[in-house]
């Protein structure tokens, strides 16, 4: 039998970039980081903005809930750390990750250690949102 290494090739490429790009219970029609107009030219995105403290605060706690890999979801607070709900470093960047996505952020490798607790989170995602209310840009372009 002859193998066709341009089939299995194809095949793998798709399965594998789905397997480690997406959780298997995400819709992957809604993460797509381009959007177009109607003549198919790529428009700004809207990105999520969120003003006040109570927002940022029911937007972590949200993320947090809705992770796959959550352990002991109804324990969890502002105060709360990642490992005492199972979650890893590797956990931490990806959640960092989606945050970028939903938020329009640009968020340096230097600061992804500081991101332990859901405190954290809130605290980064309030100042990022004071910095761009005063200057009217991102921090880092």
């Amino acid at each position: 039998m002859l193998w066709r290494p341009r089939v299995a090739l194809r095949f793998m490429s798709t399965s594998m970039m789905q397997a480690s790009a997406f959780p298997h219970n995400e819709d992957m029609t809604k993460l797509s980081p381009m959007v177009y107009d109607k003549e198919g030219t790529i428009v700004p995105r809207n990105y999520l903005v969120l003003r006040k403290e109570e927002e940022i605060e029911k937007y972590v706690l949200n993320l947090l809930q809705n992770y796959f890999r959550t352990c002991n979801k109804a324990a969890l607070s502002i105060n709360s750390y990642l490992p005492d709900h199972g979650l890893d470093s590797l956990d931490a960047v990806e959640l960092v990750v989606r945050m970028e996505d939903e938020l329009g952020y640009i968020i340096p490798a230097e600061a992804l250690p500081a991101f332990k607790n859901v405190r954290a989170f809130v605290n980064y995602i309030k100042q990022t949102e004071d910095f761009k209310a005063e200057f009217n840009k991102n921090p880092i372009n």
